[in-house]
């Protein structure tokens, strides 16, 4: 069995898909999606074309290897994301070649059920306690949502009260919380919102602070007895070693499409549990990227929850999680929980005469551009 094509879809509302066929006739689906930077990751598939077609799709270990190491230049989002994509894909066709699900391939099954947050409120959160009482009734249990809007480098009592009060409608839904900061707000304010959140106990709190600032995650943690959760910004095991090392993170998050897709967050979780930190994939992305996260969730002992992107604030036009499914039901939710797949290969049949239809005309997704009131830009 030989690599014959590897084909990439950019289709709305944001995503990216990889398409691996063997000369065989099995295909294989991965998702490479990188928010806002397509283009490059779909550039950066011109060499993995030329070094991978024509080899061994079960060599899943080599290719990785050979994609990371053997390039030279190693690590970052956007070879990351590549990398993870065709790994998904290869993956994908593993299972259907031996006609088991992934998770089995990963060492077999440790949960039966898979326990997932949606999110509410948008990126300015805003009228957060109708947003979770719906999401209550679609039967979520957990949700999650950005803390702040854009903020300047100093923040406000305003502000803090601001993110206190927003978290206890949610929580006078009878819903758990996790706060996504989303790397916007700065230290000076940071050490002030944990003081001011931990009587609430939310579930996490999200990137309080940039990944870039090792020293301040450290100083926050050390404040707080939050859980603290970060990792969508970091793209191998060694981006996660020294925030490990240090003890200064509770729960991790790589992304099935930005951190070397299964194969190394695998890896990624194993080292964590090594240090008892919890796992909760990062996936506010399509359905393929969340089909690789149940793979791992299934299969992994230190898994807490998935992050869901039905319904998320990023999917308009009618383009949502399940948009590309044949079959959406296997995504079905009973009490907040996804059942274990068992079909081979990732578990889902995507439909590619959608896929291509819609990726006849690319989407050229952008994060917004925000800045504050005395005009400097703020983190988005």
């Amino acid at each position: 069995m030989k690599i014959a094509r590897i084909e990439l879809f950019q289709v709305p509302p944001r995503w990216v898909f990889v398409r691996v066929e063997t000369d065989g006739g099995l295909v294989g689906w991965g998702e490479c999606s990188l928010e806002g930077h397509a283009e490059a990751v779909i550039g950066a598939f011109e060499s993995l074309k030329d070094r991978f077609l024509g080899t061994d799709p079960a060599r899943i270990e080599d290719i990785w290897q050979i994609s990371y190491r053997l390039g030279f230049y190693r690590g970052g989002p956007v070879l990351m994301s590549a990398l993870s994509g065709l790994d998904q894909a290869l993956w994908d066709i593993k299972g259907k070649a031996l006609g088991v699900p992934v998770w089995q391939l990963l060492g077999g099954a440790v949960r039966d059920r898979i326990e997932c947050y949606a999110w509410i409120g948008g990126d300015r959160p805003d009228e957060v306690a109708e947003a979770a009482r719906l999401r209550r009734e679609q039967g979520f249990r957990a949700v999650k949502m950005n803390a702040t809007a854009e903020m300047a480098w100093v923040g406000t009592g305003k502000d803090i009260d601001g993110v206190v009060e927003r978290a206890q409608a949610v929580k006078d839904q009878g819903l758990e919380v996790g706060l996504d900061f989303h790397g916007r707000i700065h230290k000076p304010l940071a050490k002030q919102v944990a003081v001011a959140l931990e009587p609430l106990r939310p579930l996490f709190i999200e990137e309080p602070l940039l990944s870039e600032n090792i020293e301040g995650i450290a100083q926050l943690s050390h404040l707080t007895t939050l859980p603290i959760a970060l990792g969508e910004r970091l793209y191998t095991r060694w981006d996660f070693k020294p925030f490990l090392n240090q003890g200064i993170v509770d729960i991790i998050q790589p992304d099935l499409s930005h951190a070397g897709g299964i194969s190394e967050v695998k890896r990624i979780a194993a080292m964590a549990e090594a240090y008892d930190v919890a796992l909760a994939p990062h996936c506010p992305l399509g359905p393929i990227a969340f089909a690789a996260c149940l793979a791992v969730g299934f299969s992994t002992p230190n898994f807490f929850i998935e992050e869901m992107s039905l319904g998320i604030h990023y999917n308009t036009d009618g383009y949502d999680l399940l948009t590309y499914l044949t079959d959406p039901s296997v995504f079905a939710l009973t009490n907040g929980h996804v059942s274990i797949p068992t079909a081979p290969g990732l578990g889902i049949e995507v439909n590619e005469a959608l896929v291509r239809d819609l990726s006849a005309s690319p989407h050229r997704w952008r994060n917004p551009a925000w800045r504050i009131a005395d005009g400097s830009v703020a983190e988005w």
